[in-house]
């Protein structure tokens, strides 16, 4: 199924259908097979953010080899509260558990890619 890539031309968000990037382009859609054509790179040299742990980062590190960074949007709130210098607890102890989750997200991976090699 093919993806089409976008390009936004303006600052309001007008997008033009595109064929052929640019440096410095700011692009919308299209696949990972474009991005990784389009930069000449491939693998765990990308770096891919997103913000839902299986469709964005689980399938992007299993089969695309991409490095993944996770966007939790349920500790915005928390962690805007916590900002205040009363909470510098409450800070340390959510950093704490974000680096947890961190090796248990890598350890799942390792985990589902272990898997698929071993039983296909």
């Amino acid at each position: 199924m093919s993806h089409p890539l976008y390009e936004v031309v303006t600052d309001e968000g007008l997008m033009r259908p595109c064929f052929k990037t640019r440096t410095g382009g700011l692009y919308s859609g299209g696949s990972a097979q474009m991005v990784e054509n389009s930069l000449n790179i491939h693998g765990d040299v990308i770096l891919y953010v997103g913000d839902h742990i299986y469709t964005d980062v689980s399938q992007s590190k299993v089969h695309l080899r991409w490095r993944m960074a996770l966007i939790c949007r349920e500790l915005e709130e928390e962690t805007l509260a916590a900002t205040n210098m009363d909470d510098r607890e409450l800070i340390e102890s959510m950093q704490k558990l974000l680096i947890i989750m961190q090796r248990l997200q890598y350890n799942l991976l390792l985990a589902q890619l272990f898997a698929q090699v071993c039983f296909g």
